[in-house]
């Protein structure tokens, strides 16, 4: 399922006010959000692992494997519910936002380096 176009240029996460991780930021936003079921599931299953991961490993482990589980699981979601047009990523002018930008900022970003380098 597809985000409406209202969630272009929408910060899920700006590391300069946030003080949560981005794991904790990804899933509270997760949470606002009704998918379709296919992706409800993997919201679910994403809950259950976080869970798993909080409980089993010590907290000065516990960073290094969200950071992993944010590479390798919320992520995909958030790239696959991407409006249409769309990426999951950092801004290409702010790395420090989190969010869905229009892929045309992309390739905009890359066609000036290009131009200026």
């Amino acid at each position: 399922m597809k985000l409406s176009d209202t969630f272009k240029h929408r910060i899920v996460i700006d590391r300069n006010k946030d003080t949560t991780d981005y794991v904790d930021a990804c899933m509270l936003f997760l949470e606002t959000l009704v998918l379709d079921p296919a992706d409800e599931k993997r919201k679910s299953d994403l809950k259950r692992l976080m869970q798993i991961l909080e409980n089993k490993y010590p907290p000065s482990r516990i960073h290094s494997k969200k950071r992993a589980f944010f590479d390798m699981e919320i992520i995909p979601l958030m790239r696959d519910i991407a409006p249409e047009d769309c990426y999951f990523g950092l801004h290409p002018n702010d790395e420090n936002l989190y969010g869905f930008w229009e892929k045309s900022l992309l390739l905009n970003q890359q066609c000036h380096g290009v131009e200026s380098g």
